[in-house]
């Protein structure tokens, strides 16, 4: 990646940090492509050292799976983490499914609750002379 890309690149990624750094999450895709071990292992640490220089990003404990979609044509000895991260990205799914039931049974709860309300006030007021 360019370097006038990487920066606007990050200046963006920081910026999301500020508002949801702990849902930011960063992954090496394409990495089968990075070549030797070796190679992948230098690009890691340049991504590492650019994201170190900036406060924002910089995090104890900093983890980046490497992912690729797997081609049976040409095998890699690299490490394909993206089934975790299938994983992860369904249980994120299925927790913000799962809030979002939760609050439309708690508003039918309400709306149920409201207009029974409504219908005693209003045979209330019949009775009323």
């Amino acid at each position: 990646m360019g370097q006038a890309l990487c920066k606007r690149t990050l200046d963006i990624v920081e910026r999301l940090s500020e508002t949801c750094g702990d849902r930011l999450l960063f992954y090496l895709s394409k990495a089968d492509e990075a070549g030797r071990e070796t190679d992948r292992q230098r690009v890691m640490m340049q991504i590492v050292q650019e994201l170190c220089r900036r406060p924002g990003l910089n995090k104890c404990g900093f983890e980046m799976p490497t992912i690729y979609i797997p081609n049976p044509q040409k095998p890699s000895r690299c490490v394909n983490q993206i089934d975790g991260v299938c994983k992860t990205i369904e249980k994120t799914i299925s927790q913000a499914v799962q809030k979002t039931l939760n609050q439309l049974e708690k508003d039918c709860d309400l709306i149920c609750r409201t207009i029974s309300d409504q219908i005693t006030l209003d045979r209330y007021c019949w009775l009323l002379p």
